[in-house]
């Protein structure tokens, strides 16, 4: 029996109502979280690499002004500064300079830069070893050797991910939000149009006297409803003065008729 009333529930106004104010809402909806998340988790993704461009920007100056000492010195010195970054210096051979690992992630790039992605150990407050994630970038230097920078994106992938929980949880709720608001507008239209629908067949069964009920908001419904009510109150009158006229016919006929009728019935007796 289900399968039988799918049909016809989708061909009602109230169901295409509430599916074009689900919509809408939707829609609406999806736009507003789109933008918050490109603002908030797209934003510090941004800033991160916005940073680490900066970084090695000043240390590729660094090299260019004082080649590989002068490198050294400064990463050195941001090491010691125990800022965001990670560093790692190797001389051609590959051997480690100066940073904070041992080994690069990734194989070094031929006279190109490339981004990598990779995890490294390390301890909590407390000790604790834990595995981090990180991002980074590597770049072969002129005189042989390799550059990489890197920073922690543990904290930022938190971020992001929280702030992506809250956007698809926000998303459920409007989605919720906007079936019961669509229900609920469209189930007030579909009681006005039954409303209007039972006085038409009270109308059709004979009940002259019924008429549309107006609320006094007036919007659509109200204006059809006075209308309604107009035509009914002019059909009632015409229907009335027909009665009336068919009435007074039948009394000016009726005593003609009767009076022809005793004749008829006196010439048969005789």
């Amino acid at each position: 029996m289900k399968i039988g009333r799918l049909p016809a529930l989708v061909r009602t106004t109230t169901f295409r109502l509430a599916l074009l104010h689900a919509s809408i809402f939707i829609l609406f909806s999806a736009s507003l979280l789109a933008y918050l998340y490109y603002e908030t988790a797209g934003h510090l993704g941004r800033q991160a690499e916005a940073e680490l461009n900066a970084e090695f920007g000043e240390l590729s100056a660094a090299y260019r002004g004082g080649g590989i000492d002068r490198l050294k010195q400064a990463v050195t010195e941001r090491r010691e500064a125990r800022g965001k970054f990670f560093y790692l210096l190797q001389d051609g051979s590959g051997q480690k300079i100066e940073g904070d690992f041992d080994v690069l992630p990734a194989p070094a790039p031929l006279g190109q830069v490339v981004n990598v992605e990779f995890a490294y150990d390390a301890r909590t407050t407390q000790g604790e070893p834990i595995r981090r994630s990180a991002e980074g970038r590597i770049s072969r230097l002129s005189e042989g050797g390799v550059l990489m920078v890197a920073y922690d994106v543990g904290d930022l992938g938190e971020m992001n991910r929280r702030i992506t929980e809250v956007v698809w949880r926000s998303a459920a709720v409007g989605f919720v939000l906007s079936l019961i608001g669509g229900v609920v507008i469209s189930r007030s239209a579909a009681q006005r149009a039954e409303q209007l629908a039972k006085t038409t067949e009270g109308v059709m069964g004979g009940d002259l006297t019924r008429r549309a009920p107006v609320f006094g908001s007036g919007d659509e419904f109200d204006r059809l409803s006075e209308q309604l009510n107009a035509m009914l109150a002019k059909l009632e009158r015409l229907v009335i003065s027909s009665r009336s006229a068919g009435d007074s016919i039948a009394h000016d006929l009726r005593s003609p008729l009767t009076r022809l009728r005793n004749r008829l019935e006196a010439g048969l007796r005789a």
